[in-house]
Order: C-alpha cells, then structure tokens, then sequence
C-alpha cells in the first residue's frame, strides 16, 4: 500500500461532488498533486450513489451546496444516514458565516469558501481527517 499525505498507511480518497465541470476538475487536479484518489461525481444523486458502489472506501467529502436534483443539504444527510462519521467538507460561495447555523448540531462538517486556493483545501481536509 501507498502512503498518502491525508493517510497514514493508504492513499486517501476524496469524492468531489459539484455540478460545476469546471470546480471539479481543478478540485480533483489540485489533490492529485498529493497522490489523493478522487471520485467526482456531478451532482447529490450521483455522489449517494458512487458513495454507496465505493462502500466504505471514501475518507472524505468535498460537497458543494447549490446543485441541481438533489441539493448539498440533501445530500448531506443521505450521506451522514450512510456513514455517520464521514468527514464533509461544505464548499460553496457563500460566506461560512450564513453556513453555520444549517449545520451547526453536525460533527465532521466544516466549510471552505469558493474560489479556494490549494493551501487552504489542503489545510481544511487535513483538519477534517485528523478529527476522525
């Protein structure tokens, strides 16, 4: 087994779920750096989805808010209903102030603010694996 910079004795991996194309492929360009695996899935339904075929194998979630079909609050807690402890990280562009009170009773959620640069990103998912 590999090491990764986010695992101690694995390669981490990250689903990015965000229907902009574009947010994703940047997301999932900047974490290949690190030799992170990431799964991109384009919306909540594709990303409960890929989570559940993954079964167990995602260390964390990128998640964006606004998506079509079903939404990040929605899809949020499809995923907590799954995996309780998964770490999530909330990406949006609204400020993490106006997040904090839709998930202020969560554990595992913190928040990034879009546009994000790698070191933020890399700082953030860090914080939420350690806390695992």
């Amino acid at each position: 087994m590999s090491m990764g910079i986010f695992g101690e004795d694995h390669s981490t991996t990250i689903l990015v779920v965000d229907d902009d194309e574009t947010v994703a492929a940047v997301t999932a360009e900047m974490l290949s750096r690190f030799g992170v695996n990431v799964l991109i899935a384009g919306d909540g339904v594709e990303g409960v989805k890929l989570f559940e075929e993954k079964q167990g194998a995602v260390d964390l979630v990128i998640l964006d808010l606004i998506m079509p079909r079903m939404g990040g609050e929605e899809t949020f807690r499809e995923l907590r209903r799954r995996d309780r402890r998964l770490p999530i990280l909330i990406s949006s562009g609204l400020s993490e102030e106006r997040l904090t009170d839709r998930f202020s009773n969560e554990n595992g959620v913190s928040f990034i603010q879009k546009p994000f640069p790698l070191k933020t990103l890399v700082d953030k998912i860090s914080t939420a694996l350690g806390d695992r």
